[in-house]
């Protein structure tokens, strides 16, 4: 065989390795910028919200004088603005923004319910502030 064939062949064979190559890592690149990229919107709802948004909103939460959930509006405002900043999850993660947002609703409901509806005893009151509580934790 002809050294000119064998060194066409064997450059053949690199170019074809170096194109693939090249796919390969244009590939990965891309799957590694769209993880950057959730992994920042994921980061923004925990830091933001999840860690300081929603438990300072907490702080303000009490019964008042006519034995109701009062203040929870900062609570339910910061739960409203998690959801609006989560719609990027509807699309990308569908799974994770179903859940987020079956428990917001849920936790936003318990709120609202006890918000509307006198609570006398006091061992309900506990109860209702534990589960405020745990289902800050559930988010």
């Amino acid at each position: 065989m002809n050294l000119a064939i064998v060194s066409g062949i064997i450059s053949a064979l690199a170019l074809f390795v170096a194109a693939i190559h090249a796919i390969i890592d244009y590939y990965l690149m891309k799957h590694a910028n769209q993880f950057q990229t959730r992994t920042g919107y994921y980061n923004k709802i925990f830091d933001d919200y999840l860690i300081k948004r929603i438990p300072d909103a907490r702080k303000y939460i009490r019964f008042d004088e006519n034995d109701k959930l009062a203040d929870s509006k900062v609570l339910i405002s910061a739960l409203d603005d998690m959801m609006n900043d989560a719609v990027y999850f509807k699309y990308n993660n569908c799974d994770f923004y179903e859940r987020l947002k079956k428990q917001v609703i849920e936790f936003a409901d318990f709120i609202s319910k006890y918000s509307n509806e006198k609570v006398v005893d006091e061992d309900d009151k506990a109860e209702i502030n534990m589960r405020i509580r745990d289902g800050k934790k559930e988010l």
